[in-house]
């Protein structure tokens, strides 16, 4: 609190790149500061007068656009008595909203407010008794202005609304104090109150605002051979602002909510009722349609959001069809707040609008803000399919392809509602502060994600790890080919021999790696060396496969006594025949059981490779980071993942050697079988926003069956 205290004095600009920025959403810049810090200013590049664009993360910084504002603000920032940046904390706020707030194409001056008087003989005087204005200038340089009287205009209309197509940075709007018939003498200028928009700026002007004033004046003057179009009104609010439901995210884009604006206004806005939630994405569609009649100044769309300057502005032809895709960045503290639809149009045209829930969108939306811990449902998607790995081991005796273990163990109703019982106990603060620490405060934002975003996330990371294990089985069979041609020798795993000479040789150099080079080196090394020894046992499964297929077909059991009497050599018994086929291979025998246990355990080791998989990918960023700044130095320090890797470089000696041999006749196979359900449930709760603690419960997993093979 005392930091913030000290800050409070600090003017702070932080600006979003939009939609388009992947690394960094948006709403991680909005600045956590009081209501009554008026020195921070949070906005998206999309609401940025001139710029009106979303940029990815690293063309925010030199977008010409946004470039641009920012130079004119540091260029108005400039005190000219001490020739550097202002130290008024009121006037850099003042200048920032100026420029990436409004922009009211003016040049911002400390004699605003200052009275001035006109000079009445040269100027062409125009009073405006109607409601409405519409003149285009001639191409010639002229000085006209119109003046508004507001007596008669107060009892029918709340509101006054003009735009100009004149972008030259000049003052426009007055307002008048002391006027002599047609003519007025003293003004005011109320040009900043002025908005940019594409193609023109507009205004609009409370009347209660301006109890004292007589008259209005809008200047249409041109100084250079250009045309200007200035479109004028007075208007009730009420009558141009009106509320549409928006249809409900599960509607799943089948239910659709529309309107039309028939009205011969400039400005309409839709109330976008009970649209304040980020997981929440319509596609807005806006029809135009003119009967005889080209309007020569285009239409603006603004999807406004009240609590947060991320608006997005959209400029369209008339007639024209346009689709915008509205989606929330932040959302609504309060669900009082909605978002809403400006529209600045033809007086002469009529507008139908449609709201339809869009899919993708959504999807979009819920990766975007709930992305991060895709990556935990993946591991615990794994441990279960484990944990159906060892279960059928238990009850069979045999190995299953570890999709039928994801199809059979993989469910949401396992995990979901415990934990979300878990987190819910975690919201309400009952545990001491020294506890809450272990998951850190940045998960109580997990709380508030629905039972339904849980769901999906959970669906996203089955469909990832089963295209990636079926991905990852097809790669294996394929390089297994050309490797089956040139004979591969048969190869047996036995969980009864201890790491031979050779493996201790390996060990020894990936754990030098480790201290004097990068942990996560080690890692890739050995996830390459168990690679090597799935390829070997797919091999050997291929190999026997192929000279079963070349064996010759035993008969039936009636005909063994024929079979002996034309051929002396081949003795088969019934026993046998029932139990394995004889399949010369060399000097040796080789059996169909000898193939089960191949492939047995080719899909336990498959199950443990992909488990090893997930802390190399984990830790790869430091092998990236290590490869990038070899030049420099060659060891990586310090190494986050070095104590984890020669954990896992000595557990992966083990699992090589590991078999369902020995697992089958563990004394820890049901304990291990057991415990992956809570281990699960754990690391969703205490991983969701620490990706690092992913790899501490693979290991132990890892390790685990590690003591399988052992005990």
């Amino acid at each position: 609190m005392d930091h913030a205290v000290e800050l409070q004095n600090v003017t702070v600009l932080s600006i979003g790149g939009g939609f388009r920025d992947y690394q960094v959403r948006s709403g991680f810049t909005v600045l956590p500061c009081p209501a009554d810090d008026l020195n921070k200013l949070s906005l998206v590049s999309t609401a940025v007068p001139r710029t009106w664009v979303s940029t990815d993360h690293l063309s925010i910084v030199w977008c010409k656009e946004l470039v641009l504002v920012t130079i004119r603000a540091f260029f108005d920032l400039h005190d000219s008595n001490t020739k550097q940046i202002t130290s008024d904390p009121k006037k850099k706020i003042l200048v920032l909203r100026h420029h990436f707030i409004k922009n009211p194409v003016k040049v911002l001056s400390d004699e605003e407010n200052n009275p001035f008087t006109f000079a009445a003989s040269p100027y062409i005087w125009t009073e405006v008794y109607s409601s409405r204005l519409n003149y285009t200038s001639p191409k010639e340089p002229e000085t006209k202005y119109f003046l508004f009287p507001l007596s008669r205009q107060r009892r029918s209309y709340s509101h006054f609304h003009c735009r100009n197509s004149n972008l030259e940075t000049s003052s426009w709007v007055f307002a008048c104090l002391a006027s002599n018939g047609s003519t007025c003498l003293e003004v005011i200028d109320l040009s900043l109150e002025t908005e940019l928009l594409p193609f023109y700026k507009v205004i609009t002007l409370k009347l209660d605002d301006y109890p004292f004033i007589s008259h209005f004046v809008v200047s249409a003057s041109t100084f250079y051979s250009k045309e200007i179009i200035v479109n004028c009104e007075f208007f009730q609010e009420d009558l141009r602002a009106l509320s549409l439901s928006v249809p409900h995210v599960l509607s799943l884009g089948l239910s659709v909510s529309e309107v039309v604006l028939n009205s011969t206004g400039l400005i309409h806005r839709i109330f976008l009722q009970e649209f304040n939630q980020v997981h929440q994405a319509f596609k807005i569609q806006i029809e135009s349609k003119c009967r005889h009649f080209q309007e020569r100044m285009p239409s603006v769309y603004r999807f406004r959001v009240p609590w947060f300057h991320e608006d997005t502005v959209v400029a369209a032809s008339v007639p024209s069809q346009t689709e915008i895709f509205a989606k929330l960045h932040t959302g609504s503290s309060d669900n009082a707040s909605s978002a809403s639809l400006q529209l600045f149009i033809s007086s002469k045209c009529s507008y139908k609008v449609t709201v339809q829930v869009s899919l993708f969108q959504i999807l979009g939306q819920i990766m975007r803000f709930h992305g991060s811990v895709l990556p935990v449902y993946i591991a615990v998607n794994l441990l279960l399919v484990y944990e159906g790995q060892m279960n059928f081991l238990i009850k069979t005796g045999h190995t299953v392809s570890p999709v039928k273990a994801l199809v059979a163990s993989a469910n949401p109703y396992k995990v979901l509602p415990v934990v979300s019982v878990i987190l819910y106990i975690l919201r309400m603060n009952w545990l001491p502060e020294e506890l809450l620490t272990v998951y850190h405060s940045p998960l109580k934002e997990q709380f508030q994600v629905s039972l339904l975003v849980h769901l999906l996330m959970f669906l996203f990371g089955s469909g990832i790890v089963y295209c990636s294990i079926t991905l990852f089985s097809l790669t294996v069979r394929l390089l297994t080919i050309p490797l089956t041609v040139i004979h591969w020798p048969v190869s047996k795993t036995s969980g009864k021999e201890f790491v031979s000479y050779g493996q201790a040789i390996w060990i020894a150099l990936l754990l030098v790696i480790c201290w004097t080079t990068c942990a996560a080196l080690a890692l890739i090394i050995t996830y390459g060396i168990s690679f090597y020894k799935v390829i070997g046992l797919q091999t050997s499964e291929r190999t026997l496969k192929n000279v079963l297929n070349l064996a010759p077909k035993l008969p039936p059991k009636n005909d063994l006594s024929s079979v002996k009497n034309e051929n002396e050599e081949l003795r088969v018994s019934d026993d046998e025949c029932n139990s394995k086929s004889v399949i010369p291979n060399g000097n040796s025998l080789v059996s169909v059981s000898t193939l089960e246990e191949i492939h047995d355990n080719l899909q336990l080791h498959m199950e443990l490779l992909t488990l090893l998989a997930v802390p190399v990918l984990l830790n790869a960023p430091s092998f990236v980071y290590w490869l990038k700044n070899l030049r420099y130095t060659f060891c990586l320090d310090p190494d986050p993942c070095w104590l984890l890797s020669i954990i896992l470089v000595i557990c992966a000696a083990f699992l090589r050697k590991s078999s369902v041999e020995s697992i089958q006749k563990s004394k820890l196979l049901k304990v291990s079988s057991r415990i992956q359900l809570p281990l699960a449930m754990a690391m969703l709760i205490f991983s969701m926003n620490h990706l690092y603690r992913i790899s501490y419960f693979i290991t132990f997993t890892l390790g685990l069956h590690v003591l399988s093979g052992l005990i």
